[in-house]
């Protein structure tokens, strides 16, 4: 063991000391003043399934993800064990998935225990109001998932019973810093060799991990796809589910016009909608959808006047709850006036892209664009802004479509381009399913084997 690594030990159970001797116990007085920590610590309270004792051997793992987007790209490899009848733990770090978590508990009841992050209760004892993962866990296998290399997650991982795995690991945009400074690349090099094995985001974040930190134990696949494939295989349930029956039959009448959605849209991105775009809107020549990123009620109200000053009329808007009779109103009403439909229904965005032609995904002209993947694997069309230097996804897409996504510099520009494609249909999936089964299975045996 070089020195900078046992330096890395020494700190991190020096911070874990610090923090079960004097900063967790403080955390508890604060509580009572300071409603945010408060509710952390009420979060960290809370555990599922936590009297789940099954000796199941090596075949026990736990997983550790950070929020939703992480707990997504670990499912796959989750219920993959969960149905081999292994024992899976999990660990989540934000409250965003707390539910999530608490359904999927309930649907694996014998093979899923889970629990919130102690940061606020951490203590080297496992009791009362304070909790030790490493008593808690039995795991034979810590897997994390991207980043949150907390000190106590990497001393877990580094206990010599335990096998320790990184999935969708991503420098992205680290990368040119990590490369310049020999103190980053130390730093990193010293915590990407904690690890026993590497799954790579893509071919692209294998290369660069490969390059800077010399790592041999490492493959790359990128975990979203197969949880987006089984939820496309389910979307017109969802749709009917979430929605309604007379929506999914709308959005695949066999009559309609090419289908356009903003998707994960921000107010800043309303110059999309030059006024040529608008006129194609009115006048019938393809269906217009926008789905905002936030859902709050005041960011739909942002949108809904957006839409209202850019089209001189208020937009339809399709909410959670929206009834049977409300959906056949706006069906019969779309037919005789086109005009924007606003999606404010969660959780279904992913399914939508299944019947959409024309995807702009959002994000991308302010701090980073959001999900690519989704809309490409449905096999849309993908539009979205210059802002992809964070985005691993849009590094998986351009390895294997050059000419996808469109990348759109001036917002202005957009409509232009998408009359270019506009009547175009939908093309076929890019999903290829007997390459996807053999590239996943090959990473299940990857964090399967023993240390």
């Amino acid at each position: 063991m070089d020195f900078f690594k046992l330096k890395y030990i020494a700190m991190c159970y020096f911070v874990l000391g610090l923090r079960s001797m004097f900063i967790s116990p403080f955390f508890f007085f604060l509580g009572i003043i300071i409603p945010a920590i408060r509710r952390r610590l009420a979060l960290e309270k809370a555990s599922f399934n936590d009297d789940l004792r099954r000796s199941h051997g090596e075949s026990t793992y736990l997983f550790e993800v950070s929020s939703e987007g992480e707990l997504e790209q670990a499912l796959p490899l989750m219920i993959k064990f969960m149905e081999d009848n292994c024992l899976v733990e999990l660990l989540y770090c934000s409250d965003s998935v707390a539910l999530k978590v608490e359904k999927l508990c309930q649907k694996y009841p014998q093979n899923l225990k889970a629990m919130a992050l102690p940061l606020l209760r951490y203590s080297f004892f496992n009791g009362g109001p304070f909790k030790n993962i490493a008593r808690w866990s039995h795991a034979k296998t810590v897997v994390l998932c991207r980043y949150d290399f907390f000190p106590e997650l990497m001393m877990l991982g580094h206990q010599s019973s335990r096998r320790f795995i990184l999935i969708s690991a991503s420098l992205k945009s680290k990368y040119l810093t990590i490369k310049k400074s020999w103190w980053s690349r130390l730093w990193w090099k010293t915590t990407y060799s904690f690890f026993d094995g590497i799954v790579a985001e893509n071919q692209l974040e294998e290369n660069h991990i490969v390059e800077l930190f010399n790592t041999s134990s490492i493959k790359n696949y990128t975990l979203r796809v197969p949880r987006i494939k089984e939820r496309g295989e389910f979307s017109k349930e969802t749709i009917q589910k979430l929605i309604g029956e007379k929506f999914f039959s709308f959005l695949t009448d066999e009559e309609k016009k090419s289908s356009v959605v903003f998707a994960q849209f921000w107010p800043y991105e309303a110059s999309l909608m030059t006024e040529e775009f608008v006129q194609g809107v009115k006048s019938g020549d393809f269906r217009f959808f926008l789905a905002p990123h936030k859902l709050s009620e005041e960011s739909i109200i942002e949108v809904t006047k957006i839409l209202t000053e850019k089209f001189y009329i208020d937009p339809y808007v399709i909410k959670k709850g929206v009834t049977a009779n409300e959906l056949e109103i706006f069906v019969r009403d779309f037919s005789k006036m086109p005009k924007p439909v606003l999606i404010t229904v969660p959780g279904v965005l992913c399914e939508l892209y299944q019947y959409m032609d024309h995807v702009f995904v959002g994000g991308g002209h302010g701090r980073s664009v959001h999900s690519l993947l989704e809309p490409y694997l449905a096999g849309s069309f993908v539009y979205c802004g210059p802002k992809v230097y964070r985005s691993s996804e849009f590094d998986y897409i351009r390895l294997r479509n050059e000419d996808n996504p469109v990348i759109i510099e001036k917002m202005t520009d957009f409509f232009p381009l998408l009359s270019e494609k506009l009547h175009f249909s939908q093309e076929k999936s890019h999903f290829n399913e007997e390459k996807e089964s053999c590239e996943f299975e090959e990473i299940v045996n990857f964090v399967r084997a023993d240390k």
